[in-house]
């Protein structure tokens, strides 16, 4: 659940929106001229988007190094094959 707060209506209630994030496991989406300003989350929601970045980034670099043998060359042959492809055959298709 996510309570949504004026900016200033936030900094005068301070405590009861950090007693919010602690004890009811809550976020606070802080508003200001009524567009999103900034969002407050808890320490473990926080964690668990630490965690879900860093598995993230160790994807990102697994499947980068599994393109490290293909050159950019002939990547970009090949995409270039696929692109005349495939308008050749929307041009036939058309007919």
């Amino acid at each position: 659940m996510m309570t949504q707060t004026p900016r200033v209506a936030f900094s005068q209630n301070l405590g009861e929106m950090l007693n919010l994030l602690q004890y009811r496991i809550d976020s606070v989406l802080i508003n200001e001229d009524g567009q999103p300003e900034a969002v407050l989350i808890n320490s473990r929601l926080f964690n668990c988007i630490c965690r879900l970045q860093n598995r993230f980034d160790v994807l990102c670099q697994l499947s980068a190094s599994g393109f490290e043998s293909v050159r950019e060359v002939v990547g970009l042959a090949e995409s270039m094959l696929r692109s005349r492809l495939i308008r050749t055959v929307i041009r036939i298709t058309a007919k």
